[in-house]
């Protein structure tokens, strides 16, 4: 196993309008960012109100940016919260 198979990003979005916030976890944060716009955009994302915000808002009032980091997938779990 590699030093890359325990990395964990914790990140978030933020609506920078309502300060509504979506936490996650992920091991590769270009692909879960693009993953995320890519529900966004298509409305079918799992977070209701960031959608809602998102279709108000739009795209430009979204910041997506890591917090922390983990080294296992238990630590990402309990950072993420």
């Amino acid at each position: 196993m590699t030093t890359q198979d325990n990395f964990f990003y914790i990140y978030e979005i933020v609506n920078n309008v309502t300060q509504r916030k979506y936490i996650g976890m992920t091991q590769s944060i270009c692909k879960r960012c693009a993953q995320h716009l890519t529900q966004l955009r298509s409305k079918v994302h799992t977070a209701e109100g960031i959608v809602a915000d998102y279709i108000k808002y739009g795209e430009k009032s979204f910041q997506f940016k890591v917090i922390d980091f983990a080294y296992s997938k238990d630590e990402a779990k309990f950072k993420e919260g």
